[in-house]
């Protein structure tokens, strides 16, 4: 079950960042990662 969020969590993130246009550091705080996790997911 925790890969399974991991994976949505990913997904949310790079949908934020490349769908919706968001910057990275604003998803950053908004799902609690850090910019480096953004940044490679992306």
């Amino acid at each position: 079950m925790g890969q399974f969020r991991l994976v949505s969590k990913a997904r949310l993130v790079i949908t934020a960042v490349l769908v919706e246009g968001r910057s990275q550091s604003q998803v950053a705080r908004d799902y609690g990662v850090s910019q480096g996790r953004v940044k490679w997911s992306v």
